[in-house]
């Protein structure tokens, strides 16, 4: 991931170089939804004979699993999630060539966003679903949010950290309510009381559970990079990116991964507010709704295209103070 940014961050001498992996990006993101689009009629993973190594995500594409008797496309990825975790960047992606394309390339990226759409609802991902409604909500927000004075955005920032707030407040509750649920889930799933809608949900509380009682072991530290399972077992997955930073790294190293991402949405949405520059607005806005995915998925070779547009962003904003300078 840090290779491919910095990689990025060399190849990228001028912005024709910046549309030009933001057009490879799209296209790769055509021929994925080809393939799904072929997967959703044929009711089967096209590639499950090429997944050589087997674990518990591999596996998952061999059987053709499914939720509640619903298939869930993967299209080229191994996992449902992993597809829709990319889907959201495909959704940006797309509006960003049917608001600066031409011609075909307009239409086809039109096309290509509402196939996005209607390919996130048959992943079963319902967070990926959840965060499809925050576009536009994210979109008029930031525009309506930009052209008030600097105290309102304040008051309205206050007012966001107070819902949000209640909503975890809220979430603890629900957590607590279901403690003893938890501690019962295979019996409970085996014996027929739980859909798998409700067992996903319950995991990830067993999850929070497991983790936050490991890490009060060693919560400075952590338990060091990749030793996740010793933290986590007898768990052998990890549905949250955020605590499987905070179990390997400890609360040092979460507070500096936090630091480091504020730092760089900071500026990014400082310089979409001076020179309100399309191609950051998607990309930024991209990265938001991805690093809110990150609550329920924590696969991190999945993470590279967050590497790419992160690399994207930082390049578009050098070019933009460098034009400023020029004039």
């Amino acid at each position: 991931g840090p290779l491919l940014f910095i990689a990025v961050i060399m190849y990228i001498t001028n912005e024709k170089d910046l549309d030009d992996i933001l057009f490879v990006i799209f296209m790769a993101s055509l021929i994925c939804n080809l393939l799904g689009v072929i997967e959703f009629f044929l009711q089967s993973p096209l590639f499950s004979n090429l997944l050589i190594t087997k674990n518990e995500f591999t596996e998952a594409a061999i059987s053709v699993k499914v939720r509640n008797d619903t298939y869930r496309l993967r299209s080229v990825f191994y996992n449902p999630l992993v597809y829709a975790q990319f889907l959201i960047s495909f959704l940006f992606v797309s509006l960003f060539f049917y608001k600066n394309g031409k011609g075909i390339l307009s239409k086809v990226a039109l096309i290509n966003f509402f196939v996005s759409v209607f390919l996130m609802y048959q992943t079963g991902s319902r967070a990926g679903l959840f965060i499809i409604m925050l576009v536009p909500l994210l979109y008029f927000s930031c525009k309506i949010l930009f052209s008030l004075n600097f105290y309102i955005r304040v008051l309205l920032c206050v007012f966001i950290f107070v819902g949000i707030s209640f909503y975890g407040l809220s979430s603890i509750g629900y957590i607590s309510a279901n403690m003893s649920t938890v501690q019962n889930l295979d019996y409970l799933y085996v014996q027929g009381y739980l859909d798998e809608e409700s067992l996903s949900s319950l995991t990830r509380i067993l999850q929070l559970q497991i983790g936050f009682a490991s890490l009060s072991l060693s919560p400075i530290w952590g338990y060091g990079v990749g030793n996740i399972q010793i933290a986590m077992e007898p768990l052998k997955v990890i549905d949250n990116y955020y605590l499987s930073i905070l179990i390997e790294e400890g609360y040092l190293g979460f507070f500096l991964f936090l630091l480091f991402h504020i730092s760089f949405f900071s500026v990014a949405l400082k310089m979409i507010r001076i020179y309100g520059d399309f191609f950051l607005v998607v990309l930024t806005s991209s990265l938001l709704l991805t690093f809110v995915y990150y609550s329920i998925l924590s696969i991190p070779s999945a993470n590279l295209l967050t590497y790419v547009f992160m690399a994207l962003i930082l390049k578009k904003c050098d070019f933009l103070k460098t034009l400023v300078c020029k004039l």
